[in-house]
């Protein structure tokens, strides 16, 4: 609807608001399409909740800045990482795409939960 230029410009919003609000120790890295993922380094889950909740804050503060004819919101999957679980790095990003389509189709989660698409 807005073009490949808009989406990209887009994309690199996204990326840069996710630096500003991940601690350095933090790894993030775009898997591809619209989808990022974000590692991070020896946090709680509440810590890690608390950094996607300052994301979407700087997201709508983004979006009033800008007076964009849309919205840049995400959908995410939260998982522990478990030595016995998750033998490789494969099986842990399946568990976080499997929470991640669980929470967007939790309805009480709709206000946060949409794609960059």
């Amino acid at each position: 609807m807005f073009g490949h230029a808009e989406g990209d410009k887009v994309l690199k919003t996204f990326a840069r608001l996710i630096s500003k609000e991940c601690r350095e120790s933090d790894l993030f890295a775009r898997l591809g399409g619209d989808e990022f993922v974000i590692l991070f380094i020896n946090s709680t889950i509440n810590a890690a909740s608390d950094t996607l909740i300052r994301l979407q804050q700087s997201l709508n503060e983004h979006k009033q800045k800008a007076n964009n004819p849309y919205d840049i919101s995400f959908s995410f999957g939260m998982v522990s990482f478990d030595p016995d679980k998750h033998k490789t790095i494969e099986a842990l990003l399946d568990d976080g795409d499997t929470q991640m389509y669980e929470h967007k189709n939790t309805p009480k989660n709709n206000h946060t939960s949409t794609k960059l698409d």
